[in-house]
């Protein structure tokens, strides 16, 4: 079973995250699993169940709020449970490789930003974008207040409509259709006060498709 909704509960002592042991577990390299639950009652349950003091359940909002939890855990923890049930001296859990379940199933939570991303598309179908002698670099926002502030800057911002990108994968397909002289991701870009384009970040469109989108 796979996490279908947010928010998910983790269990939280000290430190850091209740684990147990995977049930395949070799003796001579203990694999661990990192517990994570769909519903609140749940983690209290399994609280209870194996009388754990001091521990507190925690809500994480989101996708990438899950990420960032399994991609702190230590070197010895390789796995996520999901609804770990524990009564009567029997164990119920549903346990798949953190490697799995980042790479197959959490795409949300490889990209460095949240979803929705904007552009600003042109009246005549082009985007806005910095142009310099080496490029021509899209001007991608991660927040629609951020793109809006870009917008204002720009000569006769009437012209330019944000574009809502919703999904890792309608990313994908926009950077894949991006015309050919157009290889650069500039995110967040500004306009400074001496009327210069700016951006902190910028990258390879082929490199975020690589590390991020497939």
């Amino acid at each position: 079973m796979l996490i279908k909704s947010y928010p998910v509960y983790v269990i939280r002592m000290g430190s850091g995250y209740v684990t147990m042991a995977t049930p395949d577990s070799p003796e001579e390299k203990p694999e661990f699993a990192v517990l994570v639950f769909t519903m609140e009652k749940l983690a209290e349950d399994f609280i209870a169940a194996v009388n754990l003091e001091d521990a507190e359940v925690r809500f994480l909002r989101n996708e990438r709020e899950l990420g960032r939890v399994l991609a702190a855990q230590p070197e010895g923890v390789t796995h996520i449970a999901i609804d770990t049930v524990f009564s009567d001296g029997h164990l119920e859990t549903n346990c798949l490789t953190l490697y799995d379940m980042i790479k197959n199933h959490m795409k949300l939570a490889r990209s460095p930003w949240d979803y929705p991303v904007f552009c600003l598309r042109q009246s005549d179908g082009n985007y806005a974008a910095i142009v310099t002698d080496k490029s021509v670099a899209l001007a991608l926002f991660t927040s629609n207040q951020k793109a809006k502030d870009y917008r204002a800057r720009l000569d006769r911002p009437s012209q330019y409509e944000l574009s809502r990108i919703e999904t890792p994968t309608q990313l994908l397909d926009f950077l894949r259709g991006l015309p050919e002289e157009m290889q650069v991701v500039a995110f967040n870009p500004i306009v400074d006060e001496d009327e210069s384009h700016k951006a902190v970040q910028c990258m390879e469109v082929a490199k975020i498709i690589e590390k991020f989108l497939v």
